[in-house]
């Protein structure tokens, strides 16, 4: 599925072998993916619980039901994404001498 394939680009964001700024393309590649997942599949999924189609899917669930279980996965998925870019990547970005930095810590003429 979408969220296993998606699962194993974060895999690869999380594999020390990997070279650091691979690690951190494939991080913003599971963010790009995520995002059109939501814009397409689970927006569908939406659609069909407004319009009231209950139709079970090939795994027996409702789209309702569909909804619940992509949520409770994607919720994983992006903890784990953020735990990522938080605790590791991004330090090592910064002692690479690559800072990242919120709006928040700019100054004016920055």
């Amino acid at each position: 599925s979408w969220l296993d394939f998606n699962d194993r680009v974060l895999q690869l964001a999380e594999d020390e072998q990997m070279p650091l700024l691979e690690r951190a393309k494939f991080l913003a590649i599971w963010a790009s993916n995520q995002d059109e997942f939501f814009m397409v599949r689970v927006a569908g999924l939406h659609d069909q619980v407004e319009a009231g189609i209950d139709a079970r899917g090939p795994d027996g669930l409702s789209p309702s039901e569909t909804i619940e279980r992509i949520v409770e996965r994607v919720s994983a998925q992006a903890a784990r994404q953020s735990r990522e870019w938080e605790s590791r990547i991004r330090p090592e970005l910064a002692e690479e001498g690559l800072r990242v930095v919120s709006c928040d810590a700019c100054d004016e003429e920055e």
